[in-house]
């Protein structure tokens, strides 16, 4: 079984540049994980195989490969690990497709500008606390003198 075709039709082997829009789409959809509640629920790989999952859904290019994700989770595992996985997988990408909608931690985008800058600059306050200045180091022996050679 092929885990990976090409919309077109076309039949050679991929190359890295065939993937390289998935995977920066992918990439900017991590990005906006991360700054949501998903992190905290779901694994790592769980998190950057579903976002390669809505990537691979969402590009509709006939020269980008579409890859069987689900087959690749039936190949990896076995058992009771591979349901588990799978189930994981598929709920975590439905998930990701509702993040630009504001669900998840990520609907905070009217924000009062002003109020949080004045919670920045408390917060940089606190930042300074317990730190020393550094000293500078002066010699003991005064200024260097430059030490003629006699011979």
């Amino acid at each position: 079984r092929e885990l990976a075709s090409f919309p077109n039709g076309e039949d050679r082997p991929i190359i890295g540049q065939d993937l390289s829009p998935m995977h920066s789409s992918a990439r900017s959809l991590v990005d906006d994980v991360m700054v949501s509640d998903i992190p905290f629920l779901y694994s790592p790989g769980q998190i950057g195989l579903a976002a390669l999952m809505v990537s691979n859904e969402q590009i509709n290019k006939p020269d980008v490969p579409k890859i069987d994700l689900l087959g690749y989770i039936e190949n990896r595992f076995e058992g009771k690990d591979k349901a588990h996985v799978k189930d994981r997988v598929t709920k975590l990408s439905k998930i990701l497709m509702e993040l630009k909608e504001g669900k998840f931690g990520c609907g905070n985008h009217q924000v009062d500008l002003q109020k949080l800058k004045i919670v920045h600059k408390k917060l940089k306050k606190c930042r300074g606390v317990g730190k020393k200045k550094k000293k500078r180091k002066t010699d003991s022996n005064g200024p260097d003198v430059k030490k003629s050679r006699t011979d």
